[in-house]
């Protein structure tokens, strides 16, 4: 069965012999293959320690070809990495637009970070390759990166703007709050995935919520809820 980052990257191999793929077919597949073999291998043995022939190598695909693609390492990495965050953002639009009370911010909160942290649980490699080789990688994935602190800060944005749609007197967060409390979120998977397993990131749920909770402006919001309860939302189809 392919994983999700082999769905979305499209990475099987060409069929053998003549076949009735366009150019743009083949380009889509070699590009998708690359993409695959550079996560693996920046997860694998990181990302300073892998090199082109490696990656050409493992997606069974021309230096040559390679360099019609990308511009570099940079370049295919990058790609990559915004590859696994569309990822993310599917499985998070998909895991609230379920949710029953779409005012309700705090259960939005809580399903958006526990599906961002199951997704990471059954993809190991991409969640090393996102929060830990991304550090390692050049200009091109140093920008990739702040492009996703960007989208999921604005994601907090938008949740803070629910929030006060059913609580006026909410504090407005000084400017740069919920890009803080990204990059906080990024230390906090990246401590853990160096010390423990990936696939319990999902233990983090609670701790995160609470800090998000606190960030819009309510940290005892969480405690007169009581316990969070994210059972219904513990895997990722």
């Amino acid at each position: 069965m392919a994983t999700l980052l082999e769905d979305a990257f499209g990475g099987t191999r060409l069929p053998r012999g003549r076949h009735r793929l366009s150019k743009e077919d083949v380009a889509q597949s070699q590009r998708g293959r690359l993409c695959l073999a550079m996560m693996d291998l920046a997860a694998d043995i990181g990302y300073h320690a892998t090199s082109v022939a490696d990656v050409v190598k493992s997606a069974g695909v021309s230096k040559r070809t390679f360099y019609e693609l990308f511009d570099g390492m940079d370049d295919c990495f990058a790609t990559a990495l915004e590859t696994c965050v569309a990822i993310a953002l599917t499985k998070m639009n998909e895991a609230t637009e379920t949710t029953a009370d779409q005012s309700d911010w705090h259960d939005l909160l809580t399903v958006s970070v526990h599906t961002y942290l199951s997704t990471l649980a059954v993809e190991p490699k991409a969640a090393r390759a996102m929060h830990i080789e991304i550090l390692n990688a050049g200009p091109a994935a140093s920008a990739a990166r702040l492009r996703m602190v960007q989208i999921f800060a604005d994601r907090m944005r938008a949740l803070h703007a629910v929030a006060g749609q059913r609580e006026p007197d909410l504090p407005e967060p000084l400017p740069g709050v919920f890009e803080f409390f990204v990059d906080g979120l990024d230390g906090r998977i990246r401590h853990h995935l160096l010390t423990a397993a990936a696939s319990t990131l999902t233990t983090l749920t609670p701790v995160i919520v609470e800090a998000g909770t606190a960030l819009l402006g309510r940290p005892d919001f969480i405690r007169s809820r009581g316990s969070l309860n994210v059972t219904p939302h513990s895997s990722v189809p």
